[in-house]
């Protein structure tokens, strides 16, 4: 071999030096690159022929993650590994009518793509992936099968159509709400697009079922469709007598004076937009999004997935009438529900996220998962878990609770209901002697709670609230483990508040108050607090990365199962896990 000499290595020597420098310097590129994720998809299910749009073959399916593109470019998806017939749009879910009306760039960061599948994609149960810069993406589960493929337009007509591309239906009312000879032939594994300019002004009272989560009925906005559905009479999407199962409703405008949508049995609410009638004022005791277990089950495995609840409700809207609303009562378990990916924005609806059993209850088999969501400007509590018995069942809530990665900027706004509401005035409550939950809280960021206006009774606030066990109604019975959290505080309120009757145990929360006064100290049982400015990148404009220099990072507690942040990135991503709902990711870029 030939000898270069130079402090004695051989040239091989010196090339495989240099091989493993390049290696190390680049890995965190690769890595980063890597990082192209797919969080969820508005159908799991769906046929490969029968669009006849002249562009596409198969079902159009949307999907939205991380570090997809802004555009296309060379990049692919794929399903089973065949690729798109035709992608529809390929870029920010920035709530444009391409994407769809789910602002989830403004508050995730996200992207989206909607395609076609291919008519050779194989039949069967599959994936979906795409491949960015020439890097894999995860998967998502996605099962090629039979079904028709319908289509509403603003020129169809409801009594000649067939709801083909070239003899669609008119408007989706006659779809859903009518029965008997009249109804259209709409049935399990069914796909129903509609297409822009379709309106609904008085909502949809849904009366067909699909069989199972592989045969739904599917309403959906074809790509580039504004379709609007107003609930002026209480509800949007209804669910007739409380039967209806097996539905997935996926990037339409809801507009409501009492519930958006109601939960169907296993179904999917995906990527909506929830907001007022324009000058009415929703009220009742329902929700933007409500599921519910009783007279029938239709929460069970509920998945509510990056929906945009904004400007819901005024400032008369009553305190039971929320912006979510997960409930039981039915006396028997249902299934555990998800709540991930969600945008809440500036809503006077009571409580974001909120899940609430009262009487005879019933109780959640599984794990209930609240994560990643964004909430500002919640009038009440971010994320709530409440239960009151009133002498009926000991027990409502026994499960597990799984609260992470979400942010929840200004929450616990008034108006506020006197005298004792200063419970509702936080970012995360959990309470209720009937709740005997294994609670876990961990990686959230809070950044400012409480109400400090004109509209409070008194000054109230904390970032969350729980009360210890105990015989009185309100008092937490279970388990509350409180890690990796920042806390912000900009109103001098107390970081927390509970008693020490509460079975909890914590570490690893970072606590900080930006304000010209010192508030009460991190509780004791904070066995490693820290207390500093965890040095946002720019909270002013809702930017709640972490800079270079922050004492979040490396500073968390290895979670077992969480894997990701907010914004997809990977955890841990540097020597440990960092505080809050973002990882930081070095930029090797600028090295």
């Amino acid at each position: 071999m030939e000898k270069i000499f130079c402090g004695g290595e051989t040239k091989m020597r010196k090339l495989l030096l240099f091989f493993l420098f390049c290696l190390f310097w680049l890995f965190p590129v690769i890595a980063h690159a890597a990082g192209t994720v797919l969080y969820f998809s508005d159908i799991t299910n769906g046929p490969k022929k029968g669009l006849k749009d002249g562009l596409g073959s198969g079902a159009i399916v949307t999907i939205w993650g991380a570090n997809l593109g802004d555009s296309q470019k060379t990049s692919k998806v794929y399903v089973g590994g065949v690729a798109a017939a035709h992608v529809y749009y390929w870029g920010n879910a920035d709530g444009s009518a391409m994407a769809g009306p789910a602002k989830l760039y403004e508050s995730h960061g996200m992207q989206t793509i909607s395609f076609s599948i291919a008519s050779t994609a194989a039949d069967g149960t599959g994936n979906i992936y795409v491949v960015v810069d020439g890097v894999q993406s995860n998967t998502l589960p996605f099962t090629v099968r039979a079904g028709n493929i319908y289509h509403v337009k603003t020129t169809g007509e409801n009594s000649s159509g067939n709801g083909s591309w070239r003899s669609p239906w008119k408007t989706l009312g006659f779809i859903v709400n009518e029965s008997g000879s009249n109804n259209p032939a709409v049935g399990a594994g069914d796909i129903v697009y509609a297409h822009d300019g379709v309106q609904e002004a008085d909502g949809l009272s849904v009366r067909m079922s699909g069989n199972s989560v592989m045969l739904p009925i599917s309403l959906v906005a074809y790509p580039g469709a504004v379709v609007t559905v107003r609930g002026s009479s209480g509800f949007g999407f209804g669910n007739y007598n409380a039967d209806v199962k097996y539905w997935n409703v996926a990037k339409v405008v809801f507009q409501s004076t009492g519930s958006a949508i109601q939960m169907t049995l296993r179904g999917r609410v995906v990527a909506n937009a929830v907001t007022n009638i324009t000058n009415q004022c929703p009220n009742g005791q329902s929700a933007g999004i409500h599921g519910f277990g009783t007279p029938r089950d239709n929460i069970s495995g509920a998945k509510v997935l990056g929906n945009y609840i904004h400007d819901f409700g005024c400032d008369s809207t009553g305190k039971l009438h929320h912006t979510t609303y997960m409930t039981n009562r039915s006396g028997t378990p249902v299934e555990a529900w998800e709540l991930g990916w969600n945008h809440l924005r500036n809503n006077k609806t009571v409580h974001g996220l909120h899940a609430y059993d009262e009487g005879i209850c019933g109780d959640v088999n599984g794990v209930v998962k609240i994560h990643d969501n964004v909430v500002v400007n919640q009038r009440g509590v971010g994320i709530g878990l409440a239960t009151a018995t009133f002498g009926g069942a000991d027990t409502c809530f026994s499960m597990p609770v799984e609260i992470y990665n979400n942010i929840l900027i200004e929450p616990g706004k008034g108006p506020a209901w006197p005298p004792n509401d200063g419970i509702w005035t936080v970012g995360i409550s959990i309470t209720g002697h009937g709740n005997k939950s294994q609670v876990k809280i961990f990686n959230n960021t809070i950044y400012g709670y409480g109400d400090n206006t004109v509209y409070s009774q008194y000054r109230a606030g904390n970032a969350a609230f729980y009360t210890g066990k105990g015989a009185t109604s309100g008092r937490f019975a279970g388990t509350l483990e409180f890690r990796n959290n920042i806390i912000y505080n900009t109103q001098n309120f107390a970081y927390l508040d509970g008693d020490t009757g509460t079975s909890i145990a914590g570490s690893n929360n970072l606590y900080y108050y930006g304000g010209n006064s010192i508030p009460s100290s991190p509780p004791s049982w904070d066995t490693a607090p820290i207390i500093s400015d965890p040095l946002f990148v720019n909270p002013s404009t809702g930017d709640f990365h972490l800079q270079a220099n922050s004492p979040a990072i490396d500073k968390g507690k290895d979670i077992n199962g969480v894997t990701r942040d907010i914004a997809g990135s990977a955890r841990p991503s540097g020597k440990g896990f960092d505080i809050g709902a973002y990882e930081y990711i070095i930029d090797n870029s600028k090295k």
